[in-house]
Parts: structure tokens; sequence; C-alpha cells
């Protein structure tokens, strides 16, 4: 859980670290005005959509053929996060270091796509992943998660300004970019080994058993 939410809350941080950062990358260094600014989130927002096509699709075929045949576990929420821990760091260095004066402003907004693409493949099967590991007690994983995720998510912009001013876009915006980097096995890793860790958790543990005597009943 604590990996799981970690990730998440650097994410969420993330996003919000971007929403502030967008008006000082495209009002003030490409100069411009406060409402043409606002379609600078216009990458993001076709990212997320295509992120919610394609989690649609695969819980519709791929984990709906594993639920019917009884074979679905906790971790096969998780392949989708593995695409999209990608897709995160790519679509952040992308933005990063295409803002440059010389190039077009519609190429950073184009490459920022894979960010809201990834965030969306991450968070939903993490999401749906935490449910399935901790059944009963999922409300209170949830609330946890939400709590600390949104406390970094509001932590997140009170540095953005002065991170931009004294790292310029370049690098500023490459230090949440590294982190997404740093957190991209975590899904594998879960994928691959979450099973066994899930059961050394007492409350997951007892999810589990709880859940086995229900399908007995």
């Amino acid at each position: 859980m604590l990996v799981a939410s970690l990730y998440m809350a650097i994410i969420y941080g993330t996003v919000y670290m971007l929403m502030a950062a967008m008006p000082i990358v495209y009002n003030e260094y490409r100069g411009w005005n406060k409402g043409i600014g606002g379609l600078a989130f216009t990458g993001i927002a076709v990212g997320i959509l295509m992120g919610l096509v394609y989690a649609i699709y695969d819980n519709n075929r791929r984990h709906m053929k594993l639920f019917l045949s009884k074979t679905a576990t906790a971790e096969s929420r998780l392949p989708p996060a593995i695409v999209g821990a990608v897709a995160l760091p790519v679509g952040t260095l992308a933005f990063a270091w295409t803002n440059y004066p010389i190039i077009h402003w519609s190429v950073s907004i184009i490459l920022s796509a894979p960010f809201g693409f990834g965030c969306v493949l991450v968070i939903l099967p993490i999401v749906n992943y935490l449910i399935d590991s901790y059944t009963i007690y999922a409300a209170s994983v949830l609330a946890a998660a939400a709590i600390f995720r949104s406390i970094v998510g509001v932590v997140f912009p009170l540095f953005t300004t002065q991170m931009y001013k004294n790292l310029g876009i370049y690098w500023a915006t490459s230090v949440p970019a590294f982190l997404t980097l740093a957190c991209m096995p975590f899904p594998l890793v879960m994928y691959r080994y979450g099973g066994a860790l899930r059961m050394k958790c007492k409350y997951a543990f007892e999810a589990a058993e709880m859940m086995r005597r229900m399908q007995k009943d």
C-alpha cells in the first residue's frame, strides 16, 4: 500500500505542479496572454482521454476474460499501469526539453499528452488494485491514500514558482520527471511480487481470508 500511495502522490504532485508551471512556461516565457495560455493544457487533456479509452478497452477485454475464467487476481489490474509508468517520464521529459524558443509551441503541447495518458493508466489500475487487495478494508485504504496524495498535491505548487525561477523551465520540469522515472519499476514489481508481499500485510491477509470464506459459502 505504501509504495502504491507514494507513487500516486508523486503523480498528483506533478499534475498540480504542471498546472502552476504552464502559465510560467507559456505566459511568461512565450508571451501568451492569460486567455490563450489556458489552451496549453490541451495536450494533457487529450492524453487523459486516450488513457481512459485504453483503460476501458483493457478492462472490457483482457481483465474481463480473466474475471470470467476466475483466474483474475489483484495483480491482474496492473498491466496498464506498467505501460503508464513508461509514458509518465517520457511525457514529462519531452515537455521539459521542447520548450526552447526555437521550437514551435505546439511540439511541447503535443508531447505533454503521454503524461496525461500515463496518469490515467497508473492511477486507475492502482486504485482498483488496492480495492481488490484489501476488499473489506478498501474504504479505509483509499481514504488514507487520498489524504496522502492530496497533501502532496497541495505542497508541490507551493515551491513551483521559485523552482522554475531558480532552475529554469527545463530543469525544473525535469525534477518531477526524474521522480516518475525512479518510480517506473513500481507497477512491474507489484505485478510480479505483489501477491506474496500482500500476504505479509495483516489487513490484506485478513481480507483475502474473508473473501475465500465468502466464495466457499
